[in-house]
């Protein structure tokens, strides 16, 4: 409906409203009227029309509440967009530059990342990390700083996801191998329960889903081998 119609939709209830309290409050006490009959009859009329404005107004809030959800959406979806863009120009040459430092120091990985499954609802990740290791990033305040680095900007891009304001879909089919992949590189040395834990989170919710993908995977090609084999019988 165009915006003449609801402004003379708007202006014909509240002269609707009026009119019923005239009416009803004023001249209805006047049982000698005699256009009584007439004035019941606008009462009643009144009445219906009210009940329509109010059916339409609630049409409208219908209508509002669904174009709210869908520009919500496509706001989500573009700023996932852009948060995977700011991991493909700005993390990624940070990652580069690490993995070139690590290079040097014939380092490939400081440590371990696992995922402890506490009940249903609840996970954590723990990490291990060498003695030798943790001597080279004390001594090495140029690579310790590298990872500092990377770790901040995997969480200013975590807590887009973490938070529900970007979609999580599309950051997960964008980049979710590789920021596991570069989670897992940094992640081990700086892990605490306090510090990074948009990351942490981000990480434990895309490593799973990763990991549930490639066990999928693994039980439809065992399905599709067992229905293409021949049984031989004796």
């Amino acid at each position: 409906m165009r915006l003449p119609y609801k402004i003379l939709l708007s202006f014909l209830a509240v002269a609707v409203v009026i009119l019923f309290f005239i009416f009803r409050g004023k001249l209805f006490e006047y049982s000698s009227l005699p256009f009584r009959d007439i004035l019941e009859i606008i009462y009643y009329i009144a009445n219906i029309l009210l009940l329509i404005v109010g059916i339409f107004g609630l049409k409208q809030i219908t209508v509002a509440k669904e174009t709210s959800q869908k520009n919500e959406k496509r706001e989500s979806f573009k700023l996932a967009a852009e948060q995977c863009t700011f991991y493909l120009k700005n993390i990624v040459p940070l990652v580069d530059e690490l993995n070139d430092m690590m290079e040097k120091k014939s380092l490939e990985k400081f440590g371990e990342l696992k995922i402890v499954q506490k009940n249903n609802k609840s996970i954590r990740v723990q990490s291990s990390v060498s003695k030798e290791n943790l001597e080279i990033l004390m001594e090495d305040l140029e690579l310790a700083g590298k990872i500092v680095e990377v770790a901040n900007s995997l969480e200013a891009f975590s807590v887009f996801f973490t938070s529900g304001v970007a979609q999580n879909k599309v950051g997960y089919s964008t980049v979710g191998t590789s920021y596991c992949n570069v989670a897992e590189k940094v992640l081990p040395v700086l892990l605490d329960e306090t510090y990074f834990i948009n990351t942490v989170n981000l990480y434990a919710s895309w490593k799973q889903k990763k990991q549930n993908e490639i066990a999928l995977k693994k039980i439809a090609e065992a399905e599709q081998t067992l229905r293409n084999s021949v049984t031989i019988e004796f």
